[in-house]
């Protein structure tokens, strides 16, 4: 992997965690009626400097490529202080299920790697 490979998965990585950090925001309780209990992933940042989580998900491709995120994460971590950041890894061969199981429980990750294979599947469904 290049040098310039890494920096703009990296700076990608950044861009995606800060702006899945400026939509965390609750809706209003007499609006919100979520099907499942809601869980620790979709927590906004409580009051007295608790951090806002954030929860990426992607799959394993291979050993390099879970290094280069693993890489990628530390950075966002070191630059983004005020999110805690949880990484869902999974094999290919479980992060579809994973993933489809996620989104119908109302609790899907924050920030995902998507194929475009399934993008429309993803869309049809909201």
């Amino acid at each position: 992997m290049t040098r310039r490979r890494f920096l703009t998965i990296t700076g990608l990585s950044a861009l995606g965690l800060s702006l899945a950090a400026c939509g965390v925001t609750p809706a209003p309780a007499a609006t919100q009626a979520p099907a499942v209990e809601p869980t620790a992933t979709a927590a906004p940042a409580e009051a007295g400097g608790a951090k806002a989580k954030v929860v990426l998900a992607w799959w394993s491709a291979s050993t390099e490529g879970d290094r280069v995120y693993e890489e990628a994460v530390a950075t966002a971590r070191e630059e983004l202080t005020d999110l805690e950041i949880e990484q869902q890894l999974a094999p290919w061969s479980d992060f579809w299920q994973k993933s489809q199981t996620q989104a119908a429980g109302g609790v899907p990750p924050d920030v995902t790697l998507m194929s475009m294979a399934y993008v429309a599947q993803y869309a049809k469904v909201g």
